[in-house]
């Protein structure tokens, strides 16, 4: 019986995997400022959150999925059709608050930091995730990288 619960537990985490590591890859393509890789990664993860099976979520996380999945959908077409980096940008704002809200109650291999660029959006700031502590800002890339700070660690 314990193999059964593993194996379950296993098929959640992996359920929401493939959807936060395509989001980490779009989070990449903003920090090299390269609107071309943010929208095929923002188009992988339109095809990563069609294939998330609800059913096999966890509680917690199918709530926060019921949540955000519309809008997550939304913000990464829109990322994939633009091909401005400063409209794409200003999407993953939104992609990365509803990113959080799922990320925040999923099963995490290891630890995920909230960080926060205060200057975005005309000074009223905007946070994204990373997998890395250091701070590598995607909202404005090469012009100011390390701009920026972990409010939040999760585990």
């Amino acid at each position: 019986q314990s193999t059964g619960a593993a194996t379950a537990v296993k098929g959640k985490e992996t359920q929401l995997k493939n959807v936060i590591n395509q989001y980490f890859a779009l989070k990449d393509a903003m920090v090299k400022t390269d609107a071309k890789m943010a929208a095929d990664n923002a188009a992988a993860l339109q095809e990563a959150i069609k294939v998330v099976d609800m059913n096999k979520l966890a509680s917690a996380e199918h709530m926060a999925w019921m949540k955000v999945m519309n809008n997550l959908t939304a913000d990464a077409t829109l990322i994939a059709k633009a091909k401005d980096i400063a409209k794409q940008r200003s999407v993953f704002a939104s992609l990365s608050t509803n990113m959080y809200e799922l990320v925040k109650v999923s099963t995490l291999e290891s630890p995920v930091y909230y960080q926060h660029c205060p200057m975005f959006n005309e000074g009223k700031g905007a946070n994204w995730l990373s997998k890395e502590k250091a701070v590598k800002n995607p909202f404005y890339g090469a012009q100011m990288m390390s701009c920026g700070s972990t409010v939040e660690t999760l585990n």
